[in-house]
Formats: C-alpha cells, sequence, structure tokens
C-alpha cells in the first residue's frame, strides 16, 4: 500500500513537474524535483558504493557531449541520459562537483508505442538556475523519434558494419564509461530523426531540436524565410572625412556576401559557415557552445583535417518548432557526413528504388555541391572541378546534337553558352574567385542531380529520355485505361493521343525540362490554331442562319409564315455546331492561358504541377482528356454544321440536285475519314483483326488424295 501510494506521488509530481507549473514557479518546481527524488530513492534500489563511485568517476572524467541513439526495439522503462558541460575552448575542464558538471541530469521515459522520450529538465540541488552554474554551459539531452513508417531504409539496401559513437578516449587505465547510457550503433537502420538533440536556446530556457540536416534545406529557408526590412526613412550624418562603411567586427567570424547577395558568417580558425544573424551576443555564446561540441564528437570519428567544414543554421516554421540542424562537408572526398544517424532518403528528392551506396553517393554530392553554391567564398576554384564539369558540357552537348532522346537537362543552345561561361572562368583556377566558384557549383549541382535521378553508372542506367528504369510504373509500356478508351470514342482519339505525349514527358515521374518544353510548345501552337478555326466556324454558323432556306414560309393554307420540322431540325442542327464551336474557343483560350507560363518555368513547378495532376482520381488521363477538348469540340461543331447542311440540300433539294450531290457527298466523305483513319494506325489493326478472325474459324478439312487414289 506504501509502494502505491508513493507512486501515486511520483507521478502526481511527474506531471505537476512537467505541465502544471508555470516557468515562472522556481520554488514551486523545486519542491516538486524534491518529491521526484524522494520518489525515485524510494522505488529505486540503492547502489552500491563501489558502483557510486566509478559512476561518478566516469561522469567527471567526459569531457565531451555525448551522442547516442535509442533504437524502438530497446524500450526500457527508465533511461538515464546525462549531459556534460565543456569549457569555451574545448579542454573538457570539469567543475568537481557532480551537479554542476551535469548542469541538467535530464531524465526520459521512454514510450514503447510512440517510441518517444519524454524529457524533464530537473534543477541542481542547489537550488540556483541551471543555466547559470557555468560561464560557459552547453547543455544537450539525447532524445529519440524514430519512425519506421516514414525513415525505414530502402528496400534491398545493402547491409553495412555499424558503426559506434563512442565517448572520447581518455588517459590509458581511465574509465570513461558513460553512466547508465549504452552505446548504440550509428548505421543505416537508424534515421535522420533517430538522434536528435535538445540544446538550449541563447534565452536559456528556449529549447531547439539539434539534429542532422542537408543544405537542401538550408538552401529552402534562405529563399523562403527571408527577414524583412521596416519600410520608414532613415538618416546618417557623417562625420567630416568620414569613409569607414564596414559593418562592426565579430571576433573570430568574417563577415561574407554571397554572389546572388546573402550574407554569412565564416569562421576561419574553427572552419564554421552559418547564415545564423549574430547581432545578440547571446546568440554567438549559444552557438560556439553548440558548435564546440559538434567538434568534439567529429573528431571521435575520424581525423578532423583542414577541408573538413562544419555548417548550423536555425530553422523556426513559424508554429513554435524551432530546429538547430548541422552538417560536416569533406572537400577532399566532395562529401556530406554527420555525428549521428541520417536517414539518406531524405535527399533522394523522390526517387525510388534507391538501394546501392554507389548511387546514394550522387545523392551526397548533389549536396555537396548546393553547399558550395550556398557558401562559395573563401574557395579556391580546383582545376579537377573545372575540367570535370567542361567535360560533361561537352559530352551533353554532342548528345543532344546527335540525339532526339537525350537525357540532357537543358537544350542545345543553352548547353552551349554554358560551356562558353566555363571556359571564360578558366583563368580563375587556383584563386579564390567568388563568382567563379558559385557557377561551377550551380551547374555541377544540376548536373549531378540528373546522374542521380537516371541512376547514372548503375546496371539499370536510363540512356533515353523516354525509358523507365522500373519494373513496373504507370508508363508508356502500359496500354491506355478503360476511361481513355470510351473517351476516344467520342473525342475522335484525342485522349490517347495526348496521353501517350504526357507519358513521354512525365516518365517515372520525373520531368525532363527540354522535352517538357517541346512538348509545351506544341500544345500552345495547337491550340492557337483551333482557336482560329473556331472564330471560323462561328462566322460560318452564324451566316448559315440567315439563308433563304431557312427562313419561314407561308403557304396556300397558312398564310403565316412557318418553318416546316425539315428546317427545325437544320436550325437546331447549327445551334449545336455554334455552342460547340464557342466551347472550343474558350477552352483553347483558358488552356492557352494556363500553360503559357510552364513553358518558361523551372523543371521543379512543372513536375509539381504534374506530380498534382497525378494524385488526382483520373491521375494523367483528366489532363489528356481536357487537353484534347479543344479539337474534340471544333470537330463536333464542324459535324453538326455539315449535319445542318445535308438536311437543308437532302431534305428542301429537288431529286435532280440530290441525285447529283449525293455521290459527291460520298466520295468527299470518305477521303475525309481517310487521313484520321491511317494516321492512327487503323488499317493495320483492321488487318490484324481481320486475319484473327480468319485463324479462328473451324474450316472444314477437305480430305486429301494421294498418287494410289485412295484418301
Amino acid at each position: 500500500m506504501v509502494t502505491i501510494a508513493v507512486k501515486l506521488i511520483g507521478w502526481l509530481t511527474r506531471i505537476l513537474t512537467n505541465f502544471a507549473i508555470p516557468p515562472s514557479g522556481d520554488a514551486l518546481r523545486r519542491a516538486f524535483s524534491i518529491l521526484l527524488r524522494i520518489y525515485r530513492s524510494v522505488t529505486k534500489p540503492a547502489a552500491s558504493d563501489s558502483t557510486r563511485a566509478s559512476t561518478t568517476t566516469s561522469l567527471l572524467q567526459s569531457p565531451v557531449y555525448h551522442a547516442s541513439s535509442i533504437p524502438a526495439s530497446a524500450c526500457t522503462p527508465q533511461v538515464n541520459i546525462q549531459v556534460v558541460r565543456s569549457s569555451e575552448d574545448g579542454g573538457g575542464t570539469i567543475s568537481t562537483s557532480p551537479t554542476n558538471a551535469v548542469g541538467y541530469v535530464q531524465h526520459a521515459q521512454t514510450d514503447c508505442d510512440h517510441h518517444a522520450l519524454q524529457v524533464v529538465p530537473t534543477v541542481p540541488e542547489d537550488g540556483s538556475d541551471a543555466t547559470s552554474t557555468s560561464s560557459n554551459p552547453v547543455d544537450y539531452v539525447q532524445h529519440v523519434q524514430p519512425d519506421s513508417d516514414h525513415h525505414a531504409p530502402p528496400s534491398g539496401a545493402q547491409a553495412r558494419p555499424t558503426s559506434q559513437l563512442l565517448p572520447p578516449a581518455g588517459p590509458q587505465g581511465s574509465n570513461n564509461t558513460m553512466l547508465n547510457v549504452p552505446s548504440l550503433p550509428i548505421g543505416p537502420a537508424s534515421t535522420s530523426h533517430s538522434s536528435l538533440q535538445s540544446a538550449p536556446g541563447p534565452r536559456g530556457r528556449d529549447k531547439r531540436i539539434l539534429r542532422p540536416g542537408a543544405p537542401r534545406e538550408i538552401m529552402k529557408k534562405r529563399y523562403s524565410q527571408r527577414i524583412k526590412v521596416e519600410s520608414h526613412d532613415t538618416e546618417r550624418t557623417l562625420n567630416p572625412g568620414d569613409m569607414n562603411y564596414d559593418e562592426d567586427e565579430i571576433h573570430g567570424w568574417v563577415r561574407c556576401t554571397q554572389p546572388e547577395g546573402s550574407s554569412y558568417f565564416h569562421n576561419p580558425t574553427k572552419r564554421i559557415t552559418t547564415d545564423i544573424d549574430f547581432s545578440k551576443q547571446k546568440i554567438l555564446e549559444w552557438v560556439d557552445r553548440v558548435t564546440n561540441g559538434l567538434l568534439q564528437s567529429a573528431g571521435q570519428l575520424l581525423t578532423m583535417h583542414d577541408e573538413i567544414e562544419l555548417v548550423i543554421g536555425l530553422l523556426d516554421d513559424g508554429q513554435g518548432k524551432k530546429e538547430c540542424l548541422y552538417y560536416f562537408v569533406d572537400h577532399r572526398r566532395q562529401l556530406l557526413f554527420w555525428v549521428h544517424a541520417y536517414n539518406l532518403s531524405n535527399i533522394f528528392a523522390n526517387v525510388k528504388g534507391v538501394s546501392k551506396f554507389s548511387h546514394m553517393k550522387y545523392a551526397v554530392e548533389t549536396q555537396y555541391w548546393t553547399h558550395l553554391e550556398l557558401y562559395p567564398n573563401r574557395r579556391k576554384l580546383k582545376a579537377e572541378h573545372h575540367a570535370e564539369l567542361r567535360g560533361i558540357l561537352i559530352h551533353a552537348s554532342t548528345e543532344t546534337l546527335t540525339s532526339n532522346a537525350s537525357i540532357a537537362p537543358f537544350e542545345l543552345d543553352e548547353l552551349g553558352r554554358m560551356l562558353d561561361l566555363v571556359d571564360k572562368a578558366e583563368g580563375s583556377i587556383d584563386k579564390e574567385q567568388v563568382h567563379a566558384v558559385y557557377i561551377v557549383a550551380r551547374l555541377m549541382r544540376l548536373f549531378t542531380s540528373s546522374r542521380f535521378v537516371n541512376f547514372y553508372g548503375q546496371p539499370e542506367a536510363r540512356l533515353n529520355v523516354d525509358q523507365s528504369v522500373y519494373t513496373k510504373l504507370r508508363g508508356q509500356d502500359e496500354t491506355a485505361s478503360m476511361f481513355i478508351r470510351i473517351s476516344d470514342l467520342l473525342l475522335f482519339g484525342g485522349p490517347s493521343a495526348h496521353a501517350t505525349e504526357l507519358q513521354r514527358v512525365w516518365v517515372d515521374r520525373t520531368v525532363n525540362f527540354p522535352r517538357w518544353k517541346g512538348f509545351v510548345g506544341k500544345l500552345s501552337n495547337e491550340w492557337a490554331g483551333f482557336t482560329i478555326y473556331s472564330t471560323v466556324m462561328l462566322a460560318v454558323d452564324v451566316s448559315f442562319l440567315a439563308i433563304p432556306a431557312l427562313s419561314p414560309r407561308s403557304t396556300n393554307t397558312n398564310p403565316n409564315p412557318t418553318t416546316t420540322p425539315m428546317q427545325e431540325a437544320s436550325n437546331i442542327a447549327t445551334y449545336l455546331s455554334i455552342l460547340t464551336v464557342v466551347g472550343s474557343l474558350v477552352v483553347s483560350v483558358q488552356l492557352l492561358n494556363g500553360i503559357r507560363a510552364q513553358g518558361t518555368s523551372s523543371a521543379e513547378e512543372a513536375a509539381d504541377a504534374m506530380l498534382w495532376w497525378t494524385k488526382s482520381i483520373l491521375g494523367t488521363d483528366a489532363l489528356a482528356i481536357m487537353y484534347s477538348l479543344p479539337f474534340a469540340l471544333l470537330i463536333w461543331g464542324m459535324i453538326f454544321f455539315v449535319l445542318a447542311l445535308a438536311l437543308v440540300v437532302f431534305g428542301l433539294g429537288d431529286h435532280a440536285t440530290i441525285g447529283l450531290i449525293a455521290p459527291a457527298a460520298i466520295i468527299i466523305g470518305l477521303l475525309t475519314v481517310w487521313p484520321s483513319w491511317g494516321h492512327r494506325g487503323k488499317y493495320q489493326a483492321m488487318h490484324e483483326l481481320w486475319m484473327q478472325g480468319l485463324r479462328s474459324v473451324k474450316w472444314p478439312r477437305v480430305p486429301r488424295r494421294t498418287n494410289s487414289g485412295h484418301v
């Protein structure tokens, strides 16, 4: 009974500490923390003196942050996670007080259902604010959010030996075992969010999630979350002889400006780059603490040479969720790495079937060139980079010139202009010329991304732009759907023709921009022509209604002018022709207005538009039917006009007129149907259908007579 009461008190204390007490209630928080410690001491068996001594020694000797992962399968009722504070110089000087050394002793409760850790901060035993126990505190807490559905490794991926992010090796014979935190693997089985850290923000209580990220996220944030300037007049008076227009210097940091105009900071001593605004001193101190911990953790994994760079950035979604992401760049190998497990599928850009590490490498290289495009300052243009890009452009130009199914992401004239720019940048080799580095990095990012999408270097590589690399995906090898076949009967085969064209430009749910531009240009010219034809047909229909043959007539028995049933039928057919022609004109104008900008938009925008249609109920079939409406409505307008004309000629004419016009109408009708029938391969289809019918007939067997006369 006592145990149950103590547990109830502990649960109540934990709930009130987390949710019920406001941030300003420090006294109440400390009181409930004391009750929580009493609960732990009652429910937890006391540790032996030797164990307590060894763990305390281990705690004090750990000079860096310990990055560990807790997989979902290792759900334990209670996990204690220690947080170690290092000195500003990275030497790992630690106070002799266990409370001051740890700062926040975080208690994490794992939830086996959701695989998340609920972090509950506690304050030091002396009652002081944990954020002020040291002059340079670095408070991390490791927590885990695995998502088996979204962040699972690609199926069929090759297994690699897992590595471990261990504590730093201390002096020989010392005990550096972390307290109650097992060393966990970092490998393909882990995810990008499987090892996260919650780091206090500049205010001490403002928590930010520290996680591994990619340059594409920083690029998205740079272009979408720009800092705004207040619109008001400013005045500044210069002192006599004052010519200083430089901003105040920040110790250890150099302000750089990217060729597009964005500013960022670079620390040449520690080799750190960031987009974070250092206008506040607290933010600068916080960045120093976080980067020191990341650099020390990276030093335990590999040898840090002068070509390794750390990038850190802040993300804010505007809804209170704040993240701090980082990544390391190795300029010698042109790759990225992290000190936590990272799910590479985050940078696969919706490319499916990526299972080999040699293929994944191009996705990482794409992010490397994205980084160099974001931060080109204080980098030299390497000769091998310039030579590689020049060779890629020459090959792409040759392939585009000699093949109509080239996978090059640019047209021939664009490739020629790019090659001219690269040749002009040859004089900047081995120089810190920021514009030349930016040009090479931007172009290399585009071509490396194309290599990744086309499975470059793999047995399944896409060699033609209209070639699929997947075993089963909606593409040109798949027959038209039943909805398209039914629509072809009413829309004169237009949906199937446009569906085939869409499959050629939307192969494996990717867009080749040169082919897309050609497709859009073809549609624009086609619809522009339909508007002219529709205008002519509209004028013809209106003029046809004014002919005398359709005017009401009076007879001897009925002096009032009336129309005959044949005239009424002709007028109705003309009205239907006018309606369909006007419909073709309106649809053509609307489609032209909607697609005109897509020919000059980016490949990303074209792919987004196609992906939106693909996810609709009818998929791209709806797009094919919509694109065929101007042609189909115009043809229906012509058919209704011919019907109205036939009713006038054959319904109101005499026998001589009908006898002369009927043969000519039959011949012209056959000649009119001939191009459409033969253009769509109907001859071959009819021949095959006829031969199949002949083979399916069971003909009577005729007995053959031999030379002897017997049957």
